[in-house]
């Protein structure tokens, strides 16, 4: 933390470019528990032993994802914080405006987390507001890149691959057995990272020559960026290691699906819990009172194909991997549909979801009229079934 700037610091800043640290330090207070926090989780996950990672409740993974989440993007902006001291020591306690935007970036991200990991600490269900695997904010644009910010990088980059390979090496102890394929893709990513960090810091000692070419500088810059990218995206999937496959797909801007067609109630193959959460309909079938529901939903069914033409972009968005539902549970009332997290921006029914929006496919009758519609909203546990 830097000392109260004096009269000549502020002189010297009283030029353009230049912004007082003093937000920062207090966004940097908030998010200081983001460190004790993530040694914490790595505890925690080295105690499920001989559970498989794959299959742990979506509380727990959105936890894991929240801590090392927040840990990023706070060691990211306490590096960017530092390093500004230590080269503008005549400016104690101010920053360049261009370091302020990019570590102010930072710290809200890590604040962002934060409600995620408390909430889960109460154990209360804690649904992802944020599609994952997640992006680190944007860089903020400086040509060339200022020194600070390059030492600033490696500092916290060097952090950040120390943790992920333990969060890999856990993964890896926990269920490598069963998801070899996975556990290729995810120690392939985490290779990678740490071939670009090596590769820069190589490099790195150049920038001491004042002569070094723009050419070299960026390409420092490029490697070191492009380490951090991985390693944050390699913690997040070691989080929630399902979607490890899913995430190799491209994303794409409000991504459309393709239909496959479901059978109508009155043409054969029709299969009346299509709409059914695949997850629980074994259990709805045994009941007489929920057989008795769902006939009941079909027959008062206006337009069956419209339903079905919407269940069936569903289905090809969760085949895309555009959308996925692991353990957010179903919705309340007949016919207990999934609920699923968009992970890329999609239309689905006419509905506009963001990446990282919860919804759900509600059919039902509510005081005597069908309704019919994609529900986007936040989803809570109840305590019964309608």
């Amino acid at each position: 933390m830097p000392h109260h700037p004096d009269l000549l610091a502020r002189l010297r800043v009283a030029i353009p470019h230049k912004a007082s640290a003093k937000d920062l330090e207090i966004l940097r207070a908030t998010g200081m528990e983001t460190c004790t926090v993530l040694l914490t989780a790595e505890e925690k996950r080295r105690g499920l032993a001989g559970q498989d990672a794959w299959a742990l409740d979506h509380a727990t993974q959105a936890y894991f994802v929240a801590c090392w989440c927040a840990f990023v993007n706070q060691a990211l902006g306490a590096a960017f914080l530092d390093r500004s001291y230590e080269i503008n020591l005549s400016a104690v306690g101010y920053v360049p405006q261009v370091t302020a935007d990019q570590t102010e970036a930072f710290f809200w991200e890590a604040a962002e987390w934060l409600p995620g990991i408390s909430q889960v600490a109460v154990s209360s269900p804690y649904i992802l507001g944020l599609g994952i695997p997640h992006e680190l904010p944007g860089w903020v644009g400086a040509e060339p890149c200022p020194r600070a910010h390059l030492l600033a990088m490696f500092a916290a980059c060097a952090t950040i691959v120390e943790h992920a390979e333990v969060a890999v090496n856990d993964l890896n102890a926990l269920s490598a057995d069963k998801h070899s394929a996975d556990m290729r893709v995810l120690l392939g990513d985490l290779r990678a990272a740490k071939t670009a960090m090596i590769y820069a810091a190589d490099l790195l000692p150049q920038l001491n020559d004042s002569s070094i070419g723009q050419r070299l500088h960026g390409e420092i810059e490029k490697n070191v960026k492009l380490a951090i990218g991985l390693t944050y995206r390699v913690g997040q999937l070691a989080a929630m290691p399902q979607l490890i496959g899913r995430s190799q797909l491209t994303p794409r801007r409000n991504r459309s699906t393709v239909k496959r067609k479901l059978p109508l109630p009155s043409e054969r193959g029709f299969n009346k819990w299509c709409l059914t959460d695949p997850a629980i309909h074994q259990r709805w079938r045994r009941d007489p009172a929920a057989v008795s529901a769902i006939k009941m939903l079909w027959q008062r069914d206006p337009d069956p194909e419209a339903t079905l033409d919407i269940q069936s972009e569903i289905n090809a968005a969760n085949a895309l991997g555009a959308i996925w539902c692991n353990g957010q549970g179903n919705y309340y009332c007949c016919p207990w549909p999934a609920i699923y997290q968009a992970l890329d921006p999609i239309t689905i029914g006419g509905c506009s979801i963001l990446r990282g929006q919860t919804f759900t496919f509600d059919v039902s009758v509510k005081e005597g009229r069908f309704k019919r519609e994609i529900l986007v909203a936040s989803f809570r546990p109840i305590a019964e079934a309608d």
